[in-house]
């Protein structure tokens, strides 16, 4: 389950419960209705699950998006240990708070 509100420049996408297989497709089809905005936020701050296929949807926006595309997620988040295991902690813009992604400079995380 997700929901979805703007703010300012930026549209912020809130996952519940769980990122899988089953909700994979749903964020990846919103994520690029949200194509020609400045800012994509992913927050996972309540989101207790995240499997390969979330993480995939998450890579690809990455990909497409780059400095624009932003992920929430805190240091204690349940879905944390699958960004450290498989180094996508690295990869993609992590922010603590979605306050944070929407101060961030673009360009610089």
């Amino acid at each position: 389950m997700q929901f979805v509100q703007q703010v300012g420049d930026a549209i912020v996408i809130h996952v519940d419960d769980q990122l899988d297989i089953a909700s994979a497709r749903s964020l990846a089809s919103t994520i690029q209705l949200a194509d020609g905005v400045e800012r994509i936020v992913v927050s996972l701050e309540a989101c207790a699950f995240c499997d390969s296929a979330g993480l995939s949807v998450l890579v690809r926006a990455h990909k497409r998006h780059g400095t624009r595309f932003f992920v929430v997620l805190s240091d204690d988040a349940p879905c944390r240990r699958s960004f450290s295991v498989t180094g996508l902690a690295t990869l993609l813009q992590l922010v603590p708070t979605v306050q944070r992604a929407l101060e961030v400079q673009l360009g610089a995380a």
